[in-house]
C-alpha cells in the first residue's frame, strides 16, 4: 500500500484550447481528439474539487511536495482574473498541508505586464515553449491562420527575462522539441545570447515505433542535433540543459563509494498525474503516442476518487515493471545500464509493446559516447567509467 510520495507532479489542464496550431503538437494533432469533449477552460468548481481531492489524498498519503504545472493548450487563454482566483485557491487550500510549487508552461504569446505581476504574486515559475529564432520558430509554431508566432514570443519572453533579472520571477526555462531539420548551434546561441535564457530543455518528438520521423528526417539528424547542443554546452559553459546534465550526474559517486548508476526512480519517489479541464484524472499525457496501450489506462474524476485509489490501478504496476525491465534489443548495448531503453513513449510499438529500444537509440548512444569521451579527456578515471557503465 502506497504510504508516501516525495513529489507529486500534477499536470493541470487549465485550458484545453490553444491560440497556436503548432504542426507537431502531440496534444491536438496526436490522434486523440477527446479534448473536444471537455470544457475549453477549467471552472472554479473543478478547481475546488481538485483541492478537495488533494486534501483527501494528503490524509491517506504523506506527500512532501506537490508541484502543479498550469498547462494546456495555452494556459494563458484562461482569463487573468480566473487564473488569479485559481492560484489563490490553490495557495490557500494546500500550502498549509504540503510544500506547494506552482509553474506555468506557456507559448509566451499572451504574456503582458499584468501576467508578470500575477506570476510574481503567486511565485509561479515560468516555462516557455520556443523553437529558436524567427526563421526556425515560424516554420511550425504558427497560429490558426498560418502566421508565425515569433514576434509575440520574443516580446513576451523579454518581459519575463526582465522580471527575472529584477528578482521578481525565478529564471525561466525553455522547452524546445527537437526538429531534425534545424541547426541547433544557431538555435541554442539565439536562446542563450539573444533571449537571455540559460535553462534549456530539448525534447525528442513524441513518436513511437509506429510513427515515421517527422518532416522526412532520419535518426542521423537527431544525432547531429544532440551532439551540436552538447558541444556548445561543453565549449561555452553558459547554459544548463537537463538532458545533458542528468547524464553527467550518473557518473557522480554515491555516498560510501557506491559506483552503481543512479536510477531515476530511485532518486525520488515521484508520481505524475494529469487533471483535465473537467476534473478527469489520467496518466501522464506523454503516453499519448502509445495510443493502443493507453486505452487501458484508468480514468476517474477528482470528485469520485483519491490519489491512492487511482495509483493502485494495475497499469501503474505495469509502468513500474516496464521501467525496471530493459528491452531485449538493448541487452548487448554498452549503455544498457545507463539508458534503460530510453523514454517509454519512444519505446512503444503496437506489435511489441514497450519491449523495444527507443526510436532515438542511436542519438542517445552517441550522446553517452561524447559524454564519456569528455570525462576521460578531463581526467576522469577510465576504470571508474567502466564500473558505472557495467552497473557495478
Amino acid at each position: 500500500m502506497l504510504k508516501s510520495i516525495d513529489r507529486l507532479q500534477v499536470i493541470l489542464k487549465v485550458s484545453e484550447r490553444c491560440n497556436l496550431a503548432c504542426t507537431y503538437c502531440y496534444y491536438f494533432f496526436g490522434g486523440d481528439d477527446s479534448y473536444k469533449d471537455r470544457p475549453a477552460l477549467i471552472s472554479g468548481k473543478t478547481v475546488d474539487d481538485l483541492i478537495d481531492f488533494l486534501l483527501r489524498s494528503l490524509k491517506e498519503i504523506k506527500i512532501s511536495v506537490i508541484e502543479i504545472a498550469l498547462h494546456g493548450g495555452e494556459p494563458l487563454m484562461l482569463p487573468l482574473k480566473k487564473f488569479s482566483d485559481l492560484c489563490e485557491k490553490l495557495s490557500k487550500g494546500l500550502s498549509e498541508h504540503t510544500q506547494l510549487k506552482l509553474s506555468v508552461q506557456t507559448n509566451v504569446t499572451l504574456v503582458t505586464e499584468e501576467w508578470i505581476t500575477l506570476f510574481e504574486k503567486y511565485q509561479v515559475r515560468p516555462g516557455l515553449s520556443i523553437d529558436g529564432p524567427k526563421s526556425f520558430n515560424d516554420k511550425f509554431r504558427i497560429d490558426h491562420n498560418g502566421k508565425g508566432s515569433y514576434d509575440k514570443i520574443k516580446a513576451g519572453t523579454e518581459l519575463i527575462t526582465k522580471a527575472a533579472s529584477e528578482g521578481r520571477l525565478t529564471q525561466p526555462g525553455v522547452i524546445s522539441v527537437l526538429n531534425g531539420t534545424f541547426d541547433y548551434k544557431k538555435i541554442t546561441e539565439h536562446l542563450v545570447e539573444d533571449l537571455n535564457i540559460k535553462n534549456l530543455s530539448f525534447l525528442f518528438p513524441d513518436i513511437s515505433h509506429d510513427d515515421p520521423f517527422p518532416n522526412n528526417t532520419t535518426i542521423n539528424d537527431y544525432k547531429k542535433a544532440v551532439i551540436d547542443i552538447f558541444n556548445l554546452w561543453r565549449e561555452t559553459n553558459n547554459f544548463s540543459t537537463r538532458q545533458i546534465e542528468d547524464k553527467f550526474r550518473i557518473f557522480q559517486k554515491r555516498e560510501g563509494g557506491d559506483n552503481r548508476p543512479y536510477d531515476r526512480k530511485e532518486i525520488i519517489n515521484n508520481q505524475i498525474i494529469c487533471i483535465q479541464s473537467d476534473g478527469t484524472i489520467t496518466i501522464d499525457d506523454s503516453f499519448i503516442p502509445t495510443s493502443e496501450w493507453r486505452k487501458m489506462a484508468p480514468t476517474s474524476n477528482v470528485k469520485e476518487t483519491t490519489l491512492r485509489s487511482f495509483l493502485e490501478h494495475e497499469i501503474f504496476k505495469e509502468i513500474d515493471k516496464i521501467y525496471k525491465e530493459t528491452p531485449e534489443g538493448c541487452k548487448d548495448c554498452v549503455w544498457e545500464k545507463l539508458c534503460r531503453g530510453g523514454d517509454l513513449e519512444n519505446r512503444y510499438s503496437k506489435n511489441n509493446g514497450f519491449n523495444n529500444p527507443s526510436v532515438f537509440c542511436e542519438a542517445i548512444s552517441a550522446l553517452y559516447f561524447e559524454i564519456t569521451q569528455h570525462l576521460v579527456s578531463n581526467g576522469y578515471p577510465k576504470d571508474e567509467i567502466l564500473k558505472i557503465i557495467e552497473g557495478k
